[in-house]
């Protein structure tokens, strides 16, 4: 293994969230505010995020994984995915 790990600044994750499906219920909030908030229309807003259609996409590094899927597993209707970049695999 290298020493040389930058696994602090290596984005390895997408956190792909489906506004449409969410009914508000702000789980996402209240477990994580640094990065989810309410919007004026009820719904959660991921912050720092990219819109496409009616999905939010934003790339996460490994040390903020555990906040992200604390998250995702709150959400009642799992509107929240994690998957990895480079293999695809789903986290979430």
């Amino acid at each position: 293994m290298s020493p040389n790990k930058d696994s602090n600044s290596s984005k390895k994750y997408k956190v792909i969230f489906d506004k449409e499906g969410c009914i508000g219920a702000a789980a996402c909030v209240a477990s994580d505010p640094n990065n989810w908030k309410l919007q004026d229309d009820g719904k959660s807003s991921l912050k720092d995020s990219t819109e496409i259609k009616d999905q939010f996409e934003r790339e996460i590094t490994e040390e903020e994984l555990q906040a992200f899927k604390d998250a995702a597993e709150s959400c009642p209707v799992n509107v929240i995915h994690i998957t990895e970049i480079a293999t695809g695999k789903k986290i979430i």
